[in-house]
């Protein structure tokens, strides 16, 4: 079983869609997390 917190991002640009999940990560990261992984999905994008 895995503990903390859960991300569930969707990162869109034009008709492209991400979908990014991921769990296990302190709550107090969760928002950090999920701007570095969105970043990330845009370069690649």
């Amino acid at each position: 079983m895995v503990s903390g917190a859960g991300i569930n991002l969707y990162v869109k640009k034009g008709e492209s869609v991400i979908q990014i999940k991921a769990n296990g990560f302190p709550q107090d990261d969760t928002v950090r997390i999920e701007k570095i992984l969105a970043a990330d999905a845009l370069s690649k994008l």
